[in-house]
């Protein structure tokens, strides 16, 4: 068809090609004419519209782009070399028969043997190659993928060599910051400069701003970090779980406010702080998903004009898609905040638990000995053992928090775009993944270690009237309306009470007294059938409860919930382009 409007200054007509696998066809529609649509699931297997074929035309008069550069952009990170050459053929390639084209493309260099076959037709598998990217580095300055029109594909090798050789100068201390320096950006690229001079180290600059740069570096640091504390976390709800385990059918006595309310077994009790822990892990792989797109290739704010690929550089640096916004993915820190909360919900439900630890080894408690390695002497009081991780975990989930009420409180007031102020999200998300990484192993040990008194525990677990719910739950089986069930279990507590007693020494005269308008003589010494720990316990099963089964089934789907989160508390964050300081000394 003829030239319906123009892209970049070159005529485009609306047009939609097509490479099948072993030849090539094309076709050219006028808009809305006679356009041949396919079913989803019966796509020819290479279909790019006109906007890709002058994209392509663009970038190839500005550079020399190879075909298996183009291959990555059609075909996606994996492909066969049938599948290439259909690519090869489609734009233009020197005829080149398949077994020449193969031979050509091995020898190249280019290309990665994935291990992976892929059956095409009648045709026996085929195997599966990725094309091996150049690099982008991660330390602020290039888009290594990017910009072959700014700098030669032949002196790839040449800027790689000494974007390396600075990574290991910043690694070993050799360079550093001087005054004269702005920011760390201005400082990487002196040192830049220093290694392969002004020719080749200063075109690496052009259409980057330390603005994109600096938004997609966060995003890679926290999401590596995130695994680094989703880790951890798992590693303490595995440590809880143990102990848990280890408590078999030991009963406790269960609190609300602080006082005695009812019988649960410890198992149940260290259980409810697996969960919360769980959910943080969860939380963090949420995350992950949302904050999965890079900002690299928005410049300032606008995006740019000298023919960067943000896709290419986003698949190289680990991320599965680029911002949608430019203006957006330079300036927004709501995921750098999310992730600021998660570490402080965390923080708190570390700490939750540490307050319970303290109290339980405290004198009066005595329910947990502490491990002497993880507990701490007076300096003037010799016979002190103070619980110092777990109080240092109490006090750090406060810090926690501020990081994360600061950092909102410096985004609240921003207009948008990029402003310096933005610099401070740093501050507060580098402290808390400090604390954490510091604190979850000093407190995991401490929970591993420590010792339960199980006699103490099972001798406090009934006291207190802690099995005055029972006594109202059996009245309402026999027939009794909760609502005087629960005032006769209170005057039972009465009794109890005004003689010093508990519930089980009371005679089984006083229950007749108590439940004569309601039930006969003979029956309301039946009572004492709950009054004990184990009974308690046991009578509740339902889902949930604290019943030994139930405690049991948790257990359980507590570990086979950690081993599912430990796919991604194991997963890479990081693309091929991440080098890290040991590698670079290999």
């Amino acid at each position: 068809g003829g030239p319906t409007r123009s892209h970049g200054g070159l005529p485009m007509v609306s047009v939609v090609y097509w490479a099948l696998v072993g030849q090539t066809e094309a076709a050219g529609f006028e808009d809305g004419d006679n356009v041949r649509w396919f079913p989803e699931d019966e796509l020819p297997e290479l279909a790019f519209d006109h906007r890709q074929i002058i994209d392509y035309a663009l970038l190839r008069l500005r550079s020399k782009i190879e075909y298996s550069d183009v291959a990555t952009r059609l075909l996606g990170p994996t492909f066969t070399l049938r599948q290439l050459h259909g690519v090869y053929e489609a734009i233009g390639g020197e005829p080149l028969d398949l077994a020449n084209f193969r031979r050509k493309m091995l020898a190249s260099g280019d290309l990665e043997d994935t291990g992976e076959k892929m059956r095409e037709g009648r045709q026996r598998p085929a195997t599966v190659y990725r094309y091996i990217p150049k690099r982008p580095v991660e330390n602020g300055t290039p888009h290594e993928s990017d910009g072959d029109d700014i700098v030669e594909l032949s002196r790839q090798g040449e800027r790689e060599d000494a974007l390396d050789a600075l990574q290991r100068r910043v690694d070993s201390g050799a360079f550093a910051p001087i005054e004269d320096d702005e920011d760390e950006a201005t400082a990487l690229e002196r040192g830049l400069l220093q290694i392969a001079g002004d020719e080749l180290g200063g075109k690496l600059r052009a259409g980057r701003s330390r603005n994109d740069q600096i938004a997609a570096l966060i995003r890679m640091w926290l999401r590596r970090h995130s695994r680094v504390i989703a880790k951890m976390l798992l590693g303490l709800a595995a440590t809880l779980t143990e102990q848990a385990e280890k408590a078999g059918r030991t009963v406790m006595p269960g609190r609300t406010h602080m006082q005695h309310a009812q019988p649960v077994l410890l198992a149940h009790q260290l259980m409810a702080h697996v969960w919360p822990l769980l959910r943080d892990v969860e939380r963090l792989a949420d995350w992950d998903k949302r904050i999965d797109a890079s900002p690299y290739g928005s410049g300032a704010l606008a995006g740019n004009t000298l023919g960067l690929e943000p896709v290419a550089v986003a698949r190289e640096l680990g991320f599965s898609k680029v911002t949608a916004n430019s203006i957006d993915g330079t300036a927004s820190r709501d995921l750098v905040a999310e992730f600021a909360f998660i570490a402080a919900m965390a923080g708190v439900d570390i700490s939750r638990l540490s307050e319970e630890i303290i109290i339980w080894n405290t004198q009066e408690f005595a329910f947990v000995r502490l491990d002497d390695a993880y507990s701490t002497g007076s300096s003037i009081m010799p016979q002190k053992k103070n619980p110092d991780i777990a109080e240092l975990a109490r006090g750090k989930s406060g810090r926690l928090i501020g990081d994360l009420a600061g950092l909102l409180t410096t985004l609240k007031g921003l207009p948008t775009a990029y402003a310096r102020d933005l610099q401070e999200d740093k501050e507060a998300v580098f402290d808390q993944v400090d604390t954490l990484e510091v604190l979850l192993p000093a407190f995991t040990g401490m929970v591993g270690t420590m010792v339960f008194n199980k006699e103490r525990l099972e001798a406090e677990a009934p006291t207190g009237f802690a099995l005055a719910t029972d006594i109202a739950e059996w009245l309402v089986k026999n027939g009794v309306p909760f609502r005087h069930a629960h005032e006769l279990s209170g005057a039972c507590v009465k009794i109890a009470e005004d003689r010093g007693q508990e519930l089980w020494d009371l005679a089984d005269d006083d229950f007749i007294e108590v439940f004569k308008e309601f039930l006969p003589a003979d029956k309301a010494p039946g009572v004492r059938e709950v009054l004990s720990t184990e009974g308690s316990v046991s009578a509740r099963n339902g889902k949930g409860g604290t019943s030994p089964l139930r405690v049991r089934e948790q257990i359980v789907s507590a570990k086979t919930a950690i081993e599912q989160l430990r796919a991604f508390a194991n997963s890479v964050s990081d693309g091929p382009a991440y080098k890290t300081p040991e590698s670079l000394l290999k």
